[in-house]
Parts: structure tokens; sequence; C-alpha cells
């Protein structure tokens, strides 16, 4: 199913990057823009700052109490370091070319929806459920589901490509989907003839020991050549924050179909010194909030972007 997740953003500024790009590609329109995210006017400003004070260990114990049994605590630090690599993120997904594009929600939503904006939904990713993927009655379901969302993207050349975004922390998510892709192609006479192009992109927190070296693994354990090859491309990140937060992730599955949803919710924010509770009715347009006004810092101070544009009229009363 295509993106329902973005209506709370849309593009903003066009931004090209800076190096290898001179005057008359601007003015000719040869290049390809990257747009930073903004949540829409009217959307903005949805949560409030209930309890503030200095950090220390006492004061996160004390506001902790004021929580949810989420427990969720996040930084500006760390939701500047995970915008930081957003835009050339956007950039690689759209120079893939790829026939289709997997957004598995479980993590995968943060990313993919911010992507779609970043590139004016010239990306578009097909999402589907792939919640408590190891319980075997839903293994059943995700194979079929992906089946059929193949099939209706398949290019019907003698090449397949398939990109997949997502999150990780131990690394078993995205091997049991490489194990999943590689069975569908194996098992459905459509695919048999086809190599398949399967390209990962996946945010991850720093990592080291197993975990890293199962995230690496995808690359390498599930290649068939000529018929099934795997590429990665991993962005550390200081931490994905809100993953695996179902608040924040805020979509819920009815049936086949998948539907936003506000949910409230409550979390620690620390910030240049002090530590805030947030509250809020939509967890989600909080850290879309949170989120683009991060992407958008980190786009107008690099000296990798320049800016040429906006599009903001387009979207912004809607």
């Amino acid at each position: 199913m295509s993106s329902m997740f973005t209506n709370y953003m849309a593009s903003s500024g066009e931004f090209v990057r800076t190096y290898g790009l001179v005057e008359p590609q601007i003015s000719t329109g040869h290049f390809l823009p990257v747009y930073n995210p903004g949540v829409l006017d009217h959307l903005r400003g949805e949560y409030a700052i209930t309890k503030s004070d200095e950090e220390s260990e006492e004061v996160i114990a004390e506001f902790r109490q004021c929580l949810d049994s989420c427990k969720r605590e996040i930084s500006t630090q760390d939701i500047a370091g995970y915008a930081e690599i957003l835009p050339s993120l956007a950039e690689s997904i759209r120079a893939a070319n790829a026939h289709c594009l997997l957004g598995p929600l479980r993590g995968a939503s943060r990313p993919c929806a911010t992507v779609e904006v970043m590139t004016r939904q010239e990306v578009q990713y097909q999402y589907f459920n792939y919640q408590n993927h190891t319980n075997p009655e839903r293994q059943r379901e995700i194979f079929s589901n992906l089946t059929s969302l193949l099939a209706c993207h398949d290019p019907g050349e003698d090449k397949f490509n398939i990109l997949v975004t997502d999150t990780a922390i131990g690394g078993y998510g995205i091997n049991y989907l490489a194990t999943v892709l590689r069975a569908i192609r194996e098992s459905d006479q459509r695919f048999l003839h086809q190599k398949w192009n399967v390209q990962y992109h996946v945010l991850h927190a720093q990592q080291s020991g197993d975990n890293l070296n199962r995230i690496k693994a995808v690359e390498r354990s599930h290649n068939v050549p000529g018929m099934f090859e795997v590429t990665l491309t991993d962005y550390v990140v200081p931490s994905l924050i809100i993953e695996d937060y179902d608040p924040a992730l805020a979509v819920k599955f009815d049936g086949l179909e998948i539907k936003p949803c506000a949910t409230p919710g409550k979390f620690l924010l620390k910030q240049n010194g002090k530590v805030h509770v947030v509250e809020t009715e939509n967890a989600r347009l909080t850290f879309d909030e949170f989120f683009s006004i991060a992407a958008t810092e980190e786009m107008i101070h690099s000296a990798d972007y320049k800016q040429i544009g906006s599009v903001w009229e387009e979207y912004k009363m809607k």
C-alpha cells in the first residue's frame, strides 16, 4: 500500500548539492533537488510542555513518574544527529530507480515518510505490516501480502530492482525479510526468470559485536549470484529514538488496510541542559514537527547544500 503517512508534512525549500553544481544547471533545471520537510502551518505546536527543570538525575527520576508505560526519553542532539543523514538518504533512494520500494511497518515509517516528502513524492513506498514477524501466522500473512504486492510492481523484465528502507537493532528483522523475498522469487513461476537486485537502506544506532555483524550479514548471507543479489547501505545515527515506539509510529492495521492514527503520549525531552515533560494528543504529529525542524536546520546551515527555491506556497494552506 502506498503512503498514507505524510499528511502532516509537505515539501518546503528546494535545495541542491553544492559540489559539482554550476550556475547554468540551475537556470536550465538540470539538477536533482531535495526538499526540506515542514509540518503544515495550521498543525504546528500541538504539543505542550507541562514541566521543565535543569537536567539532573533527581529531576529525571521525578519527571519519569509523570510518564506512561513507554518511559520514552529523547534528546534534541539525537534528533539532530538523525536528521543529519536524511538528505543523503533521500538522494540515494531516489537515485536507485527501483521498481518497487518497500517500507516494512515496524520501524520504517519515520524514514520512509520523510524521504517521500524530501523528494516531493517522486519516491513513493509500498507499506506492509511487518509487526510480530516471528509469529508463524503472521509469517504466512507477510509472505502472502508481499507476494501480491511484488506481483503488482513486477516490471516484466529480466531484472527486478527492489529497495527496502528499514531500521535495525539486532538485524534479525532485515535478515528474515531477505529470506522471505528470496523464497517468494524461488516459489513463484512469475519471478523465476528474473534476477532480483535487493537494495537495503538501513538506519541503525552505533553497534558492535553480534548485532553489527548480523546487520552487515544481510549483504552476504542471502546471495544467489545471477538470481538474487543483496546490497546494503547503512546509515549510523546516534539513536533510532522512536522507531519501536507505537504512538510515534501512529499507524493501525484494519485487515489489509493500513491507516494513520493520532495517538496521545508523554515523553521526556532533554534540551540544552534542561529536561521537559512533553505531552501530546498526537505523538506522530509532534515527532513530525521535531524531525522536520531538525532536518531544515541541517540543510540550511550545511555547506553541502544551497537553497534555490521554495514550493511551500503549494502546500501551506492544505
